[in-house]
């Protein structure tokens, strides 16, 4: 049967009517789906903020509320980065009576305080200035450069390894006497030889200002007592000092000696023992500045590395540095206990 044009027209609005139902047929299907997911998701929603909701309340009750987040791209469970797990206080002894006037201990594993005695006092820090002395020297020289001893150093006030006038030392000798025997004039050589002495302490007070040590100024690459206190350090000071300066694999080998020879330009040998009793007496001690005037006392930065325990303490204007330290090392080991 053929449908003429007229009939097309005619039947065109019922095949439109239909076509619009079966859009609307659709419609309707779609918003049915979205209803009842829409409603599941509300339901599962609802569950899992009342799980929450329990867990957090029951957390705040034990006490567990340190929990990292699993969702946070920070998270060790994430990243599959196994926590250091810090020493804890398990046993409470009397803090030892010792002479010092500032100490400060931490565990480097876990950067946390172990002791804090006035640790941000500012009292005069001798001769563990000259770690920061080695540190300026070696950003100034390579180690096999070689420096002349001026006449004047070898007449300058502090410890002196004995060096003659007008000889010459490796830069790497000069470090090794300045750390291990505390030499007056290895500091003053190093504090010359490639820029002016002005310039070099100026130095020095820059890389104290970078490193955060905000109660340290030095007048000085020696350590000598500053005129109304104007050479200064804190507790904390030098353990961050020292936290930075053992960092160099260098200087670490350097403050672990305990006896070194070194030999001039023309064949003069001096030999060297560390100031630093307790590499002998103490085992796990691996340095690592000793320092003493007049204003500052007995000064000591020391490190202790043993059974997986590493530790540093530093304590300022003491009368007995190496006894107070032992105090201070042994009530730790026996006051904190070490995760396994």
């Amino acid at each position: 049967m053929r449908i003429t044009f007229g009939q097309k027209l005619m039947l065109f609005p019922v095949f439109l009517v239909i076509r619009i139902l079966w859009f609307i047929d659709d419609i309707g299907r779609v918003v049915r789906l979205a209803v009842i997911h829409t409603g599941r998701l509300a339901m599962y929603a609802v569950v899992v903020i009342v799980a929450l909701t329990s867990f957090y309340v029951e957390s705040r009750n034990t006490g567990i509320t340190n929990i990292p987040s699993v969702f946070s791209p920070e998270s060790p469970a994430v990243l599959g980065v196994i926590e250091e797990k810090a020493p804890s206080l398990a046993v409470d002894i009397p803090f030892p009576d010792v002479s010092a006037v500032s100490v400060y201990a931490v565990d480097l594993d876990s950067d946390l305080v172990l002791v804090d005695r006035n640790s941000g006092f500012k009292l005069a820090p001798a001769s563990t200035t000259k770690l920061m002395t080695a540190l300026i020297a070696l950003d100034l020289y390579s180690l096999e450069d070689t420096l002349i001893i001026p006449e004047f150093c070898t007449e300058i006030e502090g410890l002196k390894a004995g060096f003659y006038a007008e000889d010459a030392y490796s830069v790497r000798d000069l470090l090794f006497s300045l750390l291990v025997n505390s030499s007056a004039d290895a500091a003053c050589a190093l504090a010359i030889g490639n820029v002016p002495y002005a310039e070099f302490i100026a130095l020095m007070n820059t890389k104290s200002t970078k490193l955060g040590l905000s109660q340290t100024s030095f007048t000085n690459p020696i350590g000598l007592d500053g005129a109304n206190g104007s050479h200064s350090s804190s507790a904390r000071d030098l353990y961050l000092l020292a936290r930075y300066a053992r960092d160099n694999e260098f200087i670490k080998e350097i403050v672990s000696t305990k006896e070194v020879t070194v030999t001039s330009a023309s064949g003069f040998s001096t030999y060297l023992v560390n100031t630093n009793d307790l590499l002998w007496s103490r085992p796990g001690s691996v340095g690592i500045k000793t320092g003493q005037t007049e204003a500052a006392g007995q000064v000591l930065v020391y490190e202790y590395d043993l059974d997986d325990k590493n530790i540093i303490i530093s304590l300022m204007h003491s009368s007995d540095r190496f006894g107070d330290t032992t105090q201070v090392l042994d009530w730790v080991l026996d006051s904190y206990s070490w995760p396994d």
